[in-house]
């Protein structure tokens, strides 16, 4: 009887059950294994430790090891990125775009050719730009030795000089003259220096259908005619013709023969092109799948905010939130990423598009945010009530000395020491403690928090689009002379569009800002607004030394600075991998802003801060101590400010 066996089994990835292939010895007898004994046993593990591993099959069926998986996945991926290199290779069997063109006209009308090598549309000015080459076919109009372009044996540079005039303009807009064109040494060939036979011609473009991008559509008619000179005698043009695909259009070019009546009725030959340019199938369709998107994630806003509504806890609806701020975010830049998309002038897609969109995302975010607070605020109703217990302590009265170790009074002078009489502490219940959002933005102190919501406003409105950082910068000449003085106050709320860099600065301002609130300024808030006022005046000013448009991060750099100086002993990790003392945190921040950008100037904002800190220090810790022996108007704020701030 024959036995028939497989592919797959002859080659070995599947074996019949009955070969023994990687399967248990088995033996007759029940009672005396090999394995039975201590001896058995240890004979087959010499054995086995001897053998190389054997693959068990499966069903019959041996799986493949990790060694060959991963090559042939290394495989296939080299595989495939050769495959789409081939598209960079020529195509060395077909010919230019104008080959064909220009050996027509050689063969039936030969003359001047203009061919549009370049053609630019800037749909925000809007206007169109061709960059045409002066072309002569036949062998009676090109120049000796010039042969060749476009992929053309008969046609080359023209052998006789000549004038091009656009649109009937008085003034020539390209002269041509071939004898100034340099022989190369070597062959005698005429070397092409573009510039002496290429020019610009500019026009503005028909706008009437620009605001339905993406399927806007701008049409150009332009009449050209050639004079040769010197005898200014009219030349005919043959043939215009332009690219018909750019990166980011479809260009459909047509041209007819036409004349231009002169003063005594002289006709002379010129020729009119007519322009279509259109957007690409592929680049409406992007642009239509982008805008689409953006719609699904403004609608995923308002959904969250019906599902958030049947929730009771606020966690949930604060998740929400963000992932609706996000969406806010988002949305800018899936606009921004349509190709070649005009800017945020009244376009239709604009119109049904991008600002309902924001518009239904932000109120979306509000909403969320106003249920999160309520949420917040039911937890709190219903959470028992708040125990407090009040112990009134006696403060440590203090005159300023102390005693040392035998006795000995010291007198240490404590600049700001306000007597207190009593200490108030209040228990809180953990049930009743606030939770959320709403606990971390309380906590904040109330100057460091107001600075920080400006801040994320200010950034939130340029983001939206609502305002511009042109409209925010600050310089002296914007801010006084154009009398626009907003410029004074804005420039400290703008720490740059949200980003990553953006929460880092966040994060380090907010960070100390609030431990020197907290502690050297405690219950005097008063004193650290002035503090800060007066560091603002004095960037104001230094400002046009280092030319920074926004003083946001110098100012930042005040607090962190004067922090650093009050806490001289306290130990800070650099990304857990360098400890250094307080004082050297801003020169370390400095250092890692001139090293993640490469230059000193990144560092500039943060070096004047420094300085600023630096002053804002000494007036208040070493000129009040050392040279007044008191408060001064510069180390602390005035009284109608204090009563405002509630501080007295």
């Amino acid at each position: 009887m024959s036995t028939r066996h497989s592919f797959l089994s002859t080659t070995g990835l599947i074996r019949p059950s009955s070969v023994a292939y990687a399967t248990e010895d088995v033996h007759p007898s029940r009672h005396a294994p090999p394995c039975g004994t201590k001896r058995g046993r240890r004979a087959l593990q010499t054995k086995a430790a001897n053998e190389p591993p054997v693959h068990r099959a499966r069903a019959g069926i041996i799986p493949l090891g990790p060694a060959f998986i991963i090559g042939l996945a290394v495989f296939l991926s080299v595989l495939f990125i050769l495959s789409l290199s081939c598209a960079f290779l020529a195509d060395e069997d077909g010919k230019p775009a104008f080959a064909a063109l220009l050996d027509d006209v050689a063969a039936n009308t030969p003359g001047i050719v203009l061919i549009g090598d370049d053609v630019d549309v800037d749909v925000d000015e809007p206007a169109l730009t061709i960059r045409w080459s002066i072309i002569a076919c036949g062998q009676a109009f090109i120049l000796p030795g010039s042969g060749g372009a476009h992929g053309s044996a008969d046609c080359g540079l023209p052998a006789m000089s000549l004038s091009l005039f656009v649109d009937g303009g008085s003034d020539p807009a390209a002269t041509y003259d071939p004898t100034l064109f340099p022989y190369s040494n070597g062959s005698g060939q005429r070397n092409s220096i573009q510039n002496m036979f290429q020019f610009d011609d500019d026009h503005v473009l028909d706008v009437h259908e620009a605001r339905l991008y993406p399927f806007d559509t701008y049409l150009l008619t332009s009449t050209l005619r050639a004079m040769s000179l010197p005898d200014n005698q009219s030349l005919p043009i043959q043939r215009l013709a332009t690219l018909s695909v750019t990166s980011s259009f479809v260009i459909s070019s047509s041209d007819a023969p036409t004349f231009v009546e002169g003063v005594q009725g002289v006709q002379t030959a010129s020729r009119d092109l007519m322009l279509r340019v259109r957007r690409p199938a592929e680049a409406r369709l992007y642009a239509l799948l982008l805008f689409g998107a953006s719609w699904m994630l403004a609608h995923a806003t308002v959904a969250l905010v019906a599902f958030s509504w049947t929730l009771k806890g606020a966690d949930k609806v604060l998740r929400h939130a963000a992932f609706a701020f996000l969406v806010v975010l988002l949305i800018p830049q899936l606009r921004n990423a349509m190709p070649d998309a005009p800017g945020f002038d009244g376009v239709l897609i604009d119109a049904i598009g991008f600002f309902p969109q924001m518009l239904t995302s932000a109120a979306s975010v509000l909403m969320l945010i106003a249920m999160s607070v309520k949420r917040e605020l039911e937890i709190l109703d219903s959470s028992p009530a708040v125990e407090e217990r009040i112990k009134e302590v006696p403060a440590p009265l203090s005159n300023g000395a102390d005693e040392d170790a035998e006795g000995r009074g010291v007198h240490r002078h404590r600049p700001h020491a306000e007597p207190q009489s009593h200490i108030l502490i209040i228990h809180l219940e953990p049930s009743a403690m606030p939770v959320g959002i709403e606990a971390w933005v309380t906590q904040i102190p109330p100057v460091t928090r107001a600075w920080l919501v400006l801040s994320i406003l200010t950034s939130l409105a340029v983001q939206c689009q609502l305002v511009t950082p042109l409209q925010l910068y600050f310089s002296f000449k914007a801010a006084f002379t154009n009398m626009q003085p907003w410029r004074a106050f804005t420039t400290f709320f703008y720490f740059g569009s949200i980003s990553l860099d953006f929460v880092f600065h966040m994060f380090f301002f907010m960070r100390y800002s609030r431990m020197l609130e907290e502690s050297s300024f405690a219950n005097r808030k008063a004193d650290y607004f002035w503090m800060l006022f007066l560091s603002s005046l004095m960037l104001l000013v230094l400002s046009p030394l280092v030319n920074l448009p926004f003083l946001s991060a110098p100012l930042a750099f005040v607090p962190i600075y004067l922090w650093s100086r009050r806490h001289p002993s306290t130990p800070i990790s650099l990304f857990g991998m360098v400890t250094i003392t307080a004082p050297y945190l801003p020169l370390a921040l400095v250092g890692l802003a001139w090293m993640l950008n490469g230059t000193w100037r990144a560092a500039a904002g943060d070096l004047l801060g420094c300085a600023v800190g630096h002053v804002a220090w000494f007036m208040r810790d070493v000129w009040m101590r050392e040279m007044v022996g008191g408060p001064t108007f510069l180390s602390e704020a005035p009284e109608p400010l204090k009563r405002l701030f509630g501080d007295i």
